[in-house]
């Protein structure tokens, strides 16, 4: 812009100052990323220079980050004496609760019942669904998975049902015997046997 003097006897000089502004600075980044508790993402960024993080990242285009919770990352480029800051933020959502009941053994045949707790939607394995309480009848031993779901986040389980079969008995062939004689009676096929007619438990 033109400068202008005036002396006192009413002369005066005009003297040209050129101000030449930079071009700015070009630095662009992969944007806002929403991951879930425990999950690990990738954030870059492109520009002049050499790149500067906060955080503790130090310098670079590219980082895997894995954040416990919400947080911002910022990126500074420098050129020419001019600077350029954009900022990146990781938002972690939490995973949902998922109490599920004990694992258990049964005997076949029999049922048990499956439960989950959740704030979260919960969905089971083995072609059960959605749902917090089912009957099962397993005829063998089975790991039914629960899963809870909130937000696009997801929490897992495991419920270990043990079916155990039910035993062959074998107690031998009948015996025809005179009064008073006495006869051993021996069963196979199990570990532990009861005996009706007051007889012990016993083999």
């Amino acid at each position: 812009f033109p400068s202008h003097d005036t002396d006192a006897g009413g002369c005066s000089a005009t003297e040209t100052i050129q101000i030449q502004s930079g071009t700015g600075i070009n630095l662009t980044t992969s944007g806002n990323i929403t991951i879930c508790e425990g999950e690990s993402t990738q954030i870059s960024a492109n520009g002049p220079g050499t790149l500067t993080w906060n955080q503790g990242l130090g310098t670079g285009n590219q980082f895997t980050v894995s954040p416990s919770q919400t947080t911002t990352y910022t990126v500074s480029a420098n050129s020419g004496g001019c600077q350029a800051t954009q900022n990146i933020v990781v938002t972690v959502q939490a995973n949902p609760t998922l109490t599920v009941t004990s694992d258990e053994t049964i005997c076949l045949g029999e049922s048990v019942s499956l439960q989950a707790t959740s704030n979260g939607t919960v969905a089971w394995n083995q072609g059960l669904g959605q749902g917090n309480n089912f009957q099962v009848t397993p005829n063998q031993s089975t790991n039914y998975t629960a899963t809870a779901t909130i937000n696009g986040c997801t929490t897992s389980d495991i419920v270990s049902i043990s079916v155990n079969p039910i035993p062959i008995i074998n107690a031998g062939s009948d015996v025809a015997i005179c009064d008073g004689q006495q006869v051993t009676l021996t069963a196979t096929g199990a570990t532990s046997y009861s005996w009706n007619n007051n007889i012990v438990t016993g083999k």
